[in-house]
């Protein structure tokens, strides 16, 4: 028996196993770095640490669904041969990408550094001045995902989701080296 690999049947099977071998490098990582986190950091820590990161991924909202709206957009314009089209919806939708990674750093920093976000998640291992490092820093990969996460796209919209698919799949391989990395060498 032999696997498509060419053609639609071959797209769809290359996307298939892009998406299973993401959702296990998921799986891994969790089942992973839980452990690990906890080896190296103290539970009130790692819950503190998880606060944080719970309060930032709310700036995820400020996608709008232009991520959605501009990918559905940019595949049309593409199937259509309308490459002129294309190349001026993704500009647009970059151009909106952009801002709102750049205003919404400078905002998320005058917050952070402004705000008592330790004592009104009632931290108590991560002193303040941490908490809002970690924050805007969390923030700010939040908010400038939203455009790299549109260029990846790109290719999604040509008909290639398995590329997208395993871009995300190699960041998600340098995330889960990185973390241990990090915690070895008594990152908090």
């Amino acid at each position: 028996m032999t696997v498509a690999t060419t053609g639609r049947p071959g797209r769809v099977v290359r996307g298939f196993c892009a998406l299973v071998f993401g959702q296990g490098i998921r799986t891994f990582g969790h089942l992973l770095l839980v452990p690990l986190y906890l080896h190296h950091w103290s539970a009130t820590a790692y819950g503190e640490w998880l606060a944080l990161a719970s309060l930032t991924a709310y700036l995820s909202a400020f996608d709008l669904g232009v991520s959605t709206a501009g990918v559905n957009r940019l595949t049309q314009e593409y199937a259509r041969g309308h490459l002129d089209a294309y190349a001026r919806y993704q500009a647009s939708a970059l151009g909106f990408y952009r801002l709102v990674a750049g205003a919404g750093t400078v905002l998320l920093a005058v917050a952070a550094f402004q705000l008592p976000l330790a004592a009104w998640l009632g931290l108590r291992a991560i002193p303040p001045g941490d908490a809002a490092w970690v924050a805007w820093l969390l923030g700010a990969q939040i908010l400038f995902a939203m455009p790299v996460g549109l260029l990846v796209q790109v290719y999604r919209t040509t008909g290639r989701l398995a590329w997208t698919e395993w871009l995300g799949n190699a960041r998600a391989l340098a995330a889960l080296g990185l973390v241990p990395l990090v915690l070895g060498v008594g990152g908090g």
